[in-house]
């Protein structure tokens, strides 16, 4: 059985801090988006189509995955000159040349540094790794299950009122052992 008295902290702790919230690990919806988009706008280019009917293609693909394709185009002050499409294609450019060459980074969780040139040239001579695999493997991982120093004193400081009130503890099963230690460890931090 799982030790409850690690593990449950350990999330808290994680969803606490934010260094073990999900999206930590998984690229955003948003973000898969973008880059369905940005392989669609070089696909449709392959295909000859003209600069209104890419835009409206990548409009109804935006819609279809359940966003407007202007929430997907940041804002800018240097690009109210230029058209739609041009805008798409400069924002998501890092999409685009890595859907080329199959070697996709997101932006959010890619870095200018050393480091991230040496995963860059890791991930390059490793091209059947997905790019699941790819993200996860450079975003901060939670590991409730490993002992978290931290996470007991953490938890322990936290709110009572405030924090911990908004935590709970869900079981739905039949082994009172289980139950018994839930109660538990519920009852250290009330």
């Amino acid at each position: 059985r799982p030790d409850f008295d690690m593990i449950i902290p350990n999330i808290i702790f994680g969803i606490e801090t934010g260094k073990g919230v999900p999206e930590a690990a998984v690229p955003s919806e948003k973000l898969q988006v973008r880059e369905l988009i940005a392989k669609k706008v070089w696909e449709l280019e392959g295909e000859g189509l003209l600069e209104d009917e890419i835009v409206e293609e990548l409009t109804f693909l935006a819609h279809e995955k359940g966003f407007l394709l202007s929430s997907l185009v940041d804002e800018r002050a240097e690009d109210r000159n230029k058209n739609l499409l041009q805008v798409i294609k400069e924002q998501f450019a890092i999409y685009n040349n890595s859907a080329r060459n199959g070697n996709y980074i997101p932006p959010e969780l890619a870095s200018a540094s050393q480091s991230h040139q040496g995963l860059h040239k890791r991930h390059n001579n490793n091209k059947k790794l997905t790019r699941y695999q790819r993200s996860t493997s450079m975003a901060v991982q939670s590991r409730p299950w490993e002992k978290q120093p931290a996470a007991e004193d953490f938890v322990s400081a936290l709110d009572k009122k405030r924090v911990l009130n908004t935590w709970g503890v869900l079981y739905c099963g039949g082994s009172k052992s289980v139950e018994s230690k839930l109660r538990k460890i519920s009852n250290k931090y009330d």
